[in-house]
């Protein structure tokens, strides 16, 4: 796991989930983030990201994550969705293809989680 120290300001501590999501879980600039409304402590939403679209028009990550923060630890769990057209698959070979579409489906099944705990006060 990575283990890094960010400083976190009263004024910013309400979306910090949501600069965990855009540091950790973003595939370059061209990610936009929803955020559902918070209810209580519950935090959720999505990050999507467009791909290369030269190479595979249409096609994007979308990171999905709920969880919860406290006055202390952000917990998040994401799943990342890969949308790859058929129409942007019929642009490769078919082996290419056949392993786009074995790649989509691995990181499908992978559950990803950010946790962030308070260590102490800002220095």
């Amino acid at each position: 796991g990575v283990d890094e120290r960010i400083c976190v300001s009263s004024r910013d501590a309400s979306d910090f989930h949501e600069a965990l999501m855009r540091k950790y879980l973003s595939f370059g600039d061209s990610c936009s983030l929803e955020a559902k409304d918070r209810q209580g402590n519950a935090v959720g939403g999505s990050l999507r990201c467009a791909t290369n679209q030269q190479t595979m028009p249409g096609s994007s990550f979308v990171v999905d994550y709920q969880g919860a923060i406290s006055a202390d630890a952000v917990e998040l769990e994401s799943r990342i969705k890969v949308e790859l057209p058929e129409s942007g698959l019929a642009n490769f070979d078919p082996g290419m293809a056949a392993q786009m579409k074995n790649m989509e489906d691995m990181i499908e099944k992978m559950e990803i989680r950010l946790t962030a705990k308070r260590v102490g006060d800002c220095r």
